[in-house]
């Protein structure tokens, strides 16, 4: 995400409510995905 001092210049780059929630989804799918290869170690 950009820093909020880049997005009060340039609001387009602000992520919509849905883009966030793509991003939420995609992190949880990832940490789940990675949390079995973690614990064999």
């Amino acid at each position: 995400m950009p820093p909020s001092k880049y997005t009060l210049m340039h609001p387009e780059a602000r992520l919509t409510a849905d883009q966030r929630q793509q991003l939420i989804h995609w992190a949880d799918q990832e940490a789940a995905r990675l949390k079995p290869a973690a614990t064999n170690k």
